[in-house]
């Protein structure tokens, strides 16, 4: 393979970054793609790379959280064990070093006078879209996790190219639906959290709250939008939810309805656009869902089905495949 071709492919997941993860209300630093000398003698290296870093308030958190995050666009042959073991060995010395790192925080801190906690991020992009193997099980479940050096205290997480996949499909479904006049813009939504029985909001939720990456890599999403108008229309407050489970089942969708109730969403009786985003949906997750609100209603609201549940919709995502023209790509590299 041609280099420009090498650094097209590797510059395709940092492109998918720039049209992604704003949406999430996600900040970039400003340098990318450098490397900063490593203070830990015991790492046995002269530099760690960062290819961009991210950063946001996690409103369960009192620190700004900052994801070190390495960029990887392979092919379907090139997602082997040994590539993904080396590259979680690679970021997981970086994230050791960056927490205490004088360097790092001289170049991707945004405020050196809040809190911060460094986190490490891989990016796994499947650039030809053929990978269909199990990833967990074919690749994640032999790497050897004791070859990690990472203090208990610090995390690194994995975006794998399904997951990459079911993030795109709701970043672009976030833009259809704000193009539809479904959803407002972004100073008039929120990614919603609750409080929790053990973990309680550090952070007032607010146009500024983001997507946090344990938010992206759970089974739904959940935003929360003000009341706002598009055209001459008046849309009222409510809610949209992204649902990444196939919807095998009725009690599949009876256990999320009591998730929401727990989460006092369902109670407020508002509009709620359930959004389900799974690669491969069951054919039967419309009908499940319907029968669910039956049930549901009949067992723990009493029958009020109507108060609770006619303001509540679900609705199968469109898949969003994005391809890149490499020439292209390689020709602005150069």
């Amino acid at each position: 393979m041609a280099g420009g071709e090498t650094a097209a492919i590797q510059r395709v997941a940092n492109l998918i970054t720039q049209k992604v993860f704003t949406m999430f209300k996600w900040q970039r630093a400003s340098r990318e793609d450098m490397n900063w000398p490593c203070e830990t003698e015991a790492h046995g290296k002269t530099t760690h790379p960062s290819d961009v870093v991210f950063f946001y308030t996690n409103p369960y958190e009192e620190e700004v959280v900052y994801l070190n995050t390495d960029l990887k666009s392979y092919g379907n042959t090139s997602i082997i064990k040994g590539k993904i073991e080396d590259a979680l060995r690679t970021l997981s010395l970086a994230i050791d070093c960056a927490n205490t790192n004088e360097a790092w925080r001289n170049k991707y801190l945004d405020d050196d006078t809040l809190g911060f906690d460094v986190k490490g991020l891989l990016f796994l992009y499947n650039h030809d879209h053929l990978y269909d193997s199990d990833f967990y099980s074919k690749i994640m479940k032999q790497v050897d996790v004791s070859k990690l050096t990472l203090p208990n205290s610090q995390k690194l997480y994995l975006l794998d190219p399904y997951k990459i996949h079911d993030i795109i499909n709701i970043a672009f479904d976030m833009k259809y639906l704000t193009g539809e006049g479904n959803l407002p813009h972004p100073n008039k939504y929120h990614f919603f959290y609750p409080d929790m029985s053990l973990t309680r909001l550090k952070h007032p939720l607010n146009n500024r709250t983001p997507a946090t990456i344990e938010a992206l890599t759970s089974p739904y999403l959940i935003i929360k939008h003000e009341n706002f108008t598009f055209g001459d229309e008046t849309r009222d407050e409510g809610f949209i939810i992204y649902y990444n489970q196939a919807g095998h089942s009725i009690d599949e969708f009876v256990y999320f309805f009591d998730m929401l109730s727990n989460f006092q969403i369902l109670n407020e009786s508002k509009n709620i656009k359930i959004r389900l985003v799974h690669a491969n949906p069951n054919e039967d997750a419309p009908h499940n869902f319907s029968n669910a609100k039956k049930k549901y209603s009949s067992f723990w609201l009493h029958g009020e089905q109507e108060r609770f549940f006619d303001k509540i919709t679900m609705e199968i995502c469109e898949n969003t495949i994005l391809n890149f023209n490499l020439e292209e790509i390689g020709m602005e590299i150069r």
